[in-house]
């Protein structure tokens, strides 16, 4: 798929959901209500009340994706990932949970860190990507990861069963974020930390931004609504240490971090974005396929001062942010 043909992308019936329920040992207090194609037994879901289906051919084609730019999404994100988990203090023999972990990665990260002796669980409210992060752990040879389909703006986990509870990016574009913190706040133990990964402003991340602003413009033009928050609010001075110390987290600190994207050309960054921002999918679906294609040449027009000496790399700061559950 090229990112001069966005008609392609696969388009959603609304925000990502997840399905049924059935128990995990790391702590799920959701009921069993069915358990996921999974000869493994890893994957479990959660019962999540008000969110509309996700297409399966988005969720497919996401697993997908993730899969083929798994490498890119190490480069970029690893090493603040390693930062956050640090802040957070994660070590040897903790569980920790990682929330809209996607294919895994961040909950490999953490299963390193914490050895044998610890745990990790990773929800995701795509069952593709559980399916995936699943998968993905076997292969690293890391059974101490579980993966389950989970709604993050809904967890219900068994109350103070983990030691950290982490999230890359996902807390910046959820619709409703003090609820996403609520259920990982009731998850940790008395002392436990969560961290999150965000955006800093839009223009300290000009090649994340830049999609979004063409697709809002190219929807405006034709009296249409995107209908998705601000990805880059918590950005904003003091906003993301706020959220915390209203979750009743104490100890609240964030560090900025750079994290460049850095790839071939300028196109070759956005059909990253595409194929990876369920986001960015769901609004490229609302617009017509002509104003679809309109949005990413502009985005890729607005990011080529970027390419130099035969390369794409674009400036991005990164947030990480910790606080300490009393």
């Amino acid at each position: 798929m090229s990112v001069f043909d966005p008609v392609s992308t696969p388009g959603t019936a609304g925000s990502r959901s997840n399905r049924d329920g059935a128990a995990s040992s790391l702590g799920n207090r959701g009921g069993a209500a069915g358990r996921l194609a999974d000869p493994g037994g890893v994957v479990r879901s959660l019962v999540a009340e008000g969110h509309a289906a996700q297409t399966l051919a988005t969720v497919g084609s996401t697993a997908r994706q993730a899969g083929a730019w798994a490498s890119a999404t190490e480069r970029w994100l690893a090493p603040a990932t390693d930062t956050v988990m640090d802040l957070a203090a994660v070590e040897a023999g903790q569980r920790v949970l990682i929330v809209e972990g996607g294919a895994g990665r961040a909950a490999i990260q953490a299963a390193r860190r914490v050895g044998p002796a610890g745990g990790v669980l990773t929800t995701d409210r795509s069952a593709a990507l559980a399916s995936q992060a699943a998968r993905n752990a076997a292969d690293a040879g890391l059974p101490g990861i579980e993966a389950l389909m989970a709604v993050a703006e809904s967890l219900a986990l068994e109350p103070a069963s983990f030691d950290a509870a982490l999230s890359c990016i996902a807390l910046a574009h959820s619709a409703a974020p003090a609820a996403m913190l609520a259920g990982q706040v009731a998850a940790l133990r008395p002392g436990g930390y969560l961290g999150a990964l965000v955006y800093a402003t839009a223009p300290e991340c000009p090649a994340v931004s830049a999609p979004y602003t063409a697709i809002r413009a190219r929807a405006a033009a034709e009296a249409m609504e995107t209908l998705r928050p601000d990805p880059f609010a918590l950005g904003l001075p003091g906003r993301i240490e706020a959220l915390f110390s209203m979750a009743g987290l104490v100890g609240v600190q964030s560090v900025r971090i750079p994290a460049p994207l850095v790839f071939a050309t300028a196109v070759e960054c956005l059909q990253f974005q595409q194929d990876n921002s369920a986001a960015l999918q769901e609004m490229l679906a609302g617009l017509a396929a002509p104003a679809r294609h309109a949005a990413f040449t502009d985005a890729a027009e607005a990011l080529a001062e970027f390419e130099t000496d035969g390369r794409f790399v674009a400036p991005c700061t990164l947030i990480a942010a910790v606080g300490r559950k009393c």
